[in-house]
């Protein structure tokens, strides 16, 4: 029951009430006719709500007169224990964008969990920067509960996005301390989902080590097809496990933005389209038809009609599914849940199929150890008629990785370098190679290889993750892989067997693969010696020997029976 009237505040006062009985499951209420604000076509809907648990939805729809479709404008199953003043705003100018100035914060809601640490315009806080004091926020005081104190910033209710859309803002910081700034968040809450963590100050090293500067902060979120929320999070600077007396530490950001984030223009009247036409009258550029991207803003460039999933496009995204990749070589690639990063420093927290879920995979690999590591993966045979595009999404934590793309001739087995990517991407993007147009008379495999290099005074860990590998249409995929393929590597680029698979095609099995109870052996090597033995003809079938006992080191033997 609701025991106070909102106008009021008493217990004297009327509301609008709903309440399913008799299969009635479902309450309307229509708003009269109004104008919007001239050719800027914005409004403000203020409503108060209590809605007490989470098993009911709350819609509110724009409609205009001559039309018999509406635009959902908000949305929630969240339960509101309590009145609570929701603003629905059309103002497309600040659907996150926000150039801050005091007493107005563009609509982001500015929460704490203590009040010593809160976001505050900078001329109000007790330390921030030396410029910007009435146009940003800062964020400044103590430990109070480590690991649970945040000052949180939360953008307004965004809708969708587009292909181009960018989020920008500047961020500075000050500690008193010494060690990597990993005190700041940007994250992205999609729905009622949990939030994800898209970027974070420790990744950059401008933003981890360089203090009292202002540094502009970019992410590319691309398409997002369902409502969501920006979040930017800071913490109190200082030692985790106590704490700590005040000190001139603080978190500052300014004008915050979203570009790029309409979606695509269709064409006019009387314009024709030489590239590839879309659903909505989008015209685009045929080389991101069928690559897991929605260039079109309608879906209608990535539709099963038209886009090959079984031979041209692998997304990982079912079980074990290697896709058409990885028959030859899976040299320390391996296949990665993103849910099972438990820190954002160990992997991304999303995939780029799926878009910001925390339930799609991805083809992955780290490193913890000093000194390099390679790794190698294959794609499927193909011929090139003319011209042909691999495309595939990557992100990569750090400059001390590279990524190589190359091209394996199989009939003569020269391999030439395509295009190389060395650079950090702290968002899955693009890259790609397109063939230039001339004739290839070979058949080929496209062959992805990495290094990665952690040196000890590095704080990360590099790791690189690639997402939705595809072709090009023209692009013509062989449905067999050749006979009497000849292997590239030398052997001890293998790290694990070398054996003949099902095909009796040479194929490196890693260490990591075997004893996986998934025999890609033909004869089974891999998964043998897992366990079972017999310790006949001198083998112990991998069984490790070394015995310890009170600071002694001793050895099981291999006794062979006298025959008498």
């Amino acid at each position: 029951s609701i025991d106070r009237d909102h106008t009021s505040g008493s217990s004297r006062g009327r509301y609008l009430l709903f309440v399913p009985h008799q299969k009635v499951e479902r309450g309307i209420i229509l708003t009269d006719r109004y104008d919007t604000d001239g050719d800027n076509g914005t409004f403000c809907l203020s409503m108060a709500v209590v809605k007490p648990d989470d098993n009911s939805y709350l819609e509110i729809y724009q409609a205009e007169s001559l039309s018999r479709l509406g635009r959902k404008l908000y949305g929630t199953n969240i339960s509101i224990t309590d009145w609570r003043t929701l603003q629905i705003q059309t103002h497309e100018l600040e659907c996150g964008t926000c150039h801050i100035r005091p007493g107005y914060i563009c609509g982001y809601e500015n929460e704490a969990t203590v009040a010593v640490f809160a976001w505050r315009l900078s001329k109000e806080s007790s330390y921030g920067p030396a410029d910007h004091l009435e146009d940003s926020l800062s964020a400044n005081g103590e430990i109070t509960s480590p690991f649970l104190d945040r000052a949180k910033l939360i953008s307004p209710l965004i809708h969708q996005s587009y292909i181009g859309c960018r989020y920008s803002f500047y961020y500075q910081f000050n500690s008193e301390w010494n060690d990597v700034n990993d005190r700041f968040f940007l994250e992205l809450q999609v729905q009622d989902g949990n939030p994800l963590v898209l970027w974070a100050s420790s990744l950059q090293e401008s933003t981890a080590f360089k203090k009292k500067q202002w540094h502009r902060i970019d992410y590319w979120l691309g398409r997002i097809p369902h409502s969501f929320r920006l979040i930017l999070s800071a913490e109190p600077f200082g030692p985790d496990m106590k704490v700590t007396t005040n000190s001139q530490s603080y978190h500052s950001i300014h004008t915050m933005e979203m570009n790029y984030c309409d979606p695509p223009e269709p064409m006019k009247e009387g314009e024709t389209c030489q590239k590839f036409l879309c659903a909505n009258n989008v015209c685009i550029d045929e080389r991101n038809v069928c690559d897991f991207e929605d260039d079109c803003g309608d879906g209608s460039d990535e539709n099963e009609q038209q886009c090959d999933y079984t031979n041209r496009m692998t997304s990982f995204q079912e079980g074990s599914d290697w896709g058409r990749w990885g028959d030859i070589y899976r040299i320390n690639w391996r296949l990665e849940n993103v849910d099972s990063f438990d820190y954002y420093k160990q992997g991304p927290g999303y995939d780029h199929t799926l878009r910001y879920s925390p339930d799609g995979r991805i083809l992955f690999i780290d490193t913890d150890e000093v000194g390099p590591k390679l790794a190698i993966i294959d794609g499927p045979p193909m011929q090139i008629p003319t011209t042909c595009i691999v495309r595939m999404f990557v992100l990569k934590n750090s400059v001390n990785s590279t990524l190589f793309l190359k091209l394996w001739n199989l009939e003569t087995n020269e391999i030439h370098l395509l295009n190389t990517l060395r650079e950090e991407r702290l968002y899955f993007d693009r890259f790609y190679y397109v063939f230039p147009e001339r004739k290839w008379n070979a058949t080929y495999k496209i062959l992805i290889e990495a290094e990665l290099r952690r040196y000890e005074d590095n704080y990360l860990h590099p790791y690189i993750a690639i997402d939705d590998i595809s072709f090009s249409n023209d692009c013509h995929i062989l449905p067999e892989e050749p006979v009497n393929l000849t292997t590239i590597a030398p052997d001890d680029f293998c790290g694990g067997i070398w054996c003949e698979n099902q095909k009796r095609h040479r194929i490196c099995v890693p260490e990591s693969e075997l004893c996986d109870f998934i025999q890609q052996c033909h004869d089974g090597q891999d998964e043998s010696q897992c366990g079972d033995c017999n310790f006949n003809h001198g083998s112990s079938c991998r069984w490790e020997n070394q015995v310890e006992a009170k600071g002694y080191v001793g050895h099981w033997n291999l006794i062979e029976l006298a025959s008498n």
